[in-house]
This record gives C-alpha cells, structure tokens and sequence, in this order.
C-alpha cells in the first residue's frame, strides 16, 4: 500500500482495527526484512513496517 491510499484504507476499515485494538486482537502485519551496508562491509538488518502499522 502507498502512502496516497492510506487515509481511504484507515476510514474503509476505521471500525474493525478500533475494535481490534480496544479488545487487544490487534496484531501487526509481518515486517519486511532487509539488509543494508554498513561501513565496515557487513550487513545490517532493518525491519520495515507497513504503512498502517506505522500509523497505527
């Protein structure tokens, strides 16, 4: 999901996550996992959550 489709996604689904969080059933979608560079030539990870998530 962009950006640009978050605010028509939250108010198409505004009731259920409310609920979902007030009854403690909220649970977050799976974060994207990448690895980026590091100086020292190793890898980093880096957990990316979805858009709604970070709202949320």
């Amino acid at each position: 999901m962009q950006v640009e489709e978050l605010l028509e996604y939250l108010r198409d689904n505004a009731d259920k996550i409310v609920g979902d969080i007030l009854r403690g059933k909220y649970k977050p979608n799976p974060v994207l996992r990448v690895e980026i560079p590091k100086d020292n030539k190793k890898k980093r990870k880096l957990g990316i959550p979805t858009v709604a998530d970070r709202v949320i």
